[in-house]
């Protein structure tokens, strides 16, 4: 049985819309549209364990780091020119035990070459319906990198990473989780992962790409989160730190170009997971959207650390099917652009671009923060706002 499809009396408010044929120039778009995966029981993930679903048909995660081979020629292409390939993401999918709803569907627009690939659905999907399930094992994590990776031979990159400026152990977690990718990218075609990767994006326009020029022409906020997001991104992608990396090749080393785009693989797509506070990169629900204050999706674990995803209310056929990506961050739209590059104009709020140039004491007891100098569309202004101004127009000379 289907573990997914339409409730019977539900009404759409939207045709599915057929998706034209791709090309790596000018404007289009295509579509994948789910093969169920077959199980036994209703169409529900309720009861549903790894064991009973389609396993992957190798080890994702080789015990020990020594055992990475380092080819010379690395295959997976990553110029910003590069169309990303996610015809055959179906087809890996099901050999590694995802399972998708029916009418989950991927859709792929391009736009003078440069191309955003999103999550919806081509049928009307019920409130509570399963849409997507991912086994653990297929799962990146930050601990299973570190218990692959992180060797003795890795002391001194790690003191390398830790003694810059702004380094310290809180950011080994995403450090591993970037050297994990970049040792799939080793592997090439024999990565269990390659097929994924190669349908991941080439260009970016977030904070992290972005010139010192880009810089100058942003307001003050953005200006600062943007430097942070360069900031730290400078620092794990130290390269005193990976040349002492013992299972990366050359190719590796030698350009910083791999390394920079794993990491910005590992910040734009991983999510942090409270309960067990690890990184986690889930393929295929990577691919949902972001939405604001009415998301399409709830997202959970069971106890083996499979991910489910379910619809929050009833999505009419031909909806996004999104989840949110600012966390705590909901009314942060420079957030949103810093760290994924685009902006959300479905926030409750926007930030005030005036900034002081110094925050003193004084300010800080009466409550002053910067991350909370916000306007809201309903014309209420945050309490920090009136702050500022008020001690602006106090204090002023």
């Amino acid at each position: 049985m289907q573990l997914g499809g339409a409730g019977s009396g539900f009404q759409s408010s939207r045709a599915p819309q057929e998706g034209e044929v791709a090309t790596s120039s000018g404007r289009g778009s295509y579509t994948i549209q789910n093969s169920v995966l077959q199980s036994g029981g209703t169409p529900s993930f309720d009861g549903l364990t790894a064991a009973s679903t389609p396993q992957p048909t190798a080890t994702l995660y080789s015990s020990r780091a020594t055992e990475l081979h380092n080819p010379q020629e690395l295959a997976l292409d990553i110029s910003e020119d590069m169309p990303r390939n996610i015809y055959n993401l179906e087809s890996w999918g099901n050999e590694f035990g995802i399972q998708k709803c029916n009418g989950f569907t991927l859709t792929q627009e391009v736009d003078n070459g440069k191309d955003d690939v999103y999550v919806s659905t081509n049928v009307d999907t019920p409130s509570g319906s399963p849409v997507l399930f991912v086994p653990e094992g297929l799962i990146l994590s930050s601990s299973k990198a570190m218990d692959e990776l992180r060797t003795s031979d890795m002391y001194e990159a790690e003191k390398l990473l830790i003694n810059t400026a702004d380094g310290d152990e809180s950011d080994l977690p995403q450090y591993y989780l970037m050297l994990k990718i970049l040792v799939e990218i080793q592997k090439g075609t024999d990565s269990n992962w390659y097929q994924w990767l190669n349908s991941l994006p080439r260009f970016f326009t977030n904070a992290v790409s972005m010139t010192d020029y880009c810089l100058l022409c942003l307001p003050p906020l953005m200006k600062t989160l943007a430097g942070e997001e360069q900031d730290k991104q400078r620092m794990i992608c130290n390269k005193d730190s990976i040349d002492k990396v013992p299972f990366l090749s050359e190719s590796i080393k030698s350009s910083n170009t791999y390394v920079k785009w794993a990491y910005q693989i590992v910040s734009t797509r991983s999510i942090l997971d409270e309960n067990t506070n690890e990184y986690k990169i889930i393929p295929l629900a990577d691919y949902f959207n972001h939405g604001s204050e009415y998301t399409e999706i709830s997202s959970s674990y069971d106890n083996n650390g499979n991910y489910y995803a379910y619809t929050s209310y009833d999505v009419p056929a031909g909806s996004p099917l999104r989840i949110s990506y600012a966390g705590t961050n909901v009314n942060n739209p420079s957030y949103l652009l810093a760290r994924f590059g685009f902006l959300d104009e479905d926030t409750p709020a926007t930030y005030c671009k005036l900034l002081p140039p110094t925050v003193n004491q004084d300010m800080l007891d009466l409550g002053y923060s910067y991350e909370r100098m916000l306007f809201y569309r309903t014309g209420e202004v945050a309490d920090e706002v009136s702050i500022f101004v008020i001690y602006a127009l106090t204090y002023q000379d």
